[in-house]
């Protein structure tokens, strides 16, 4: 996708130039993305990310009340009953079988959650956020006053932090 994108639009087509952000599952997306796709993108932020969905081992463990999540959830991962999927695609993992070598090369990564977050995502972002302090992986974790739905309220955070990341990169000499 990314090529076609550098074919369509006005980008700089290198890492420096990329970020990738998302909120909700597509934060565990850019999550994803970034541990897997590191020379992609210099910055892979999650609002309200739902990275503990491997912790989900059946649609018929989600606690939670969302008309369509079962099913969607069943889409992507399946039902549940095959580990390697689940291993696969388990943020947690993947963040920790990450080289100690390799870290540096990982992009900067923000994450943050509502406090009162109905899908229950705090705690496993604030232990990702560990993890991610623990390994020292360049890291930004906030807890934000909110629900789930509040991220287009957050945007100016990450194009705050997004400008800190960029600035140098692109500075004329």
């Amino acid at each position: 996708m990314i090529p076609e994108i550098d074919a369509k639009f006005r980008t700089i087509s290198n890492r420096d130039g990329r970020a990738v952000i998302g909120d909700s599952m597509g934060g565990y997306g850019a999550l994803k993305f970034g541990i897997k796709y590191p020379q992609m993108f210099a910055l892979a932020a999650s609002w309200s990310g739902g990275v503990n969905i491997a912790s989900w081992r059946k649609p018929s463990d989600i606690s939670f009340n969302v008309p369509g999540i079962k099913e969607f959830l069943t889409s992507v991962f399946g039902d549940g009953t095959n580990p390697a999927t689940l291993e696969a695609n388990d943020i947690f993992k993947l963040i920790k079988d990450v080289p100690n070598a390799q870290i540096e090369s990982l992009p900067f990564f923000y994450l943050d959650c509502g406090t009162e977050d109905e899908l229950d995502l705090l705690k496993p972002n604030q232990q990702l956020a560990e993890i991610m302090l623990n390994r020292k992986i360049r890291h930004e974790f906030r807890q934000v006053p909110g629900k789930h739905t509040v991220q287009l309220y957050r945007l100016g955070d990450v194009l705050e932090l997004s400008d800190r990341i960029f600035a140098n990169k692109f500075r004329k000499n």
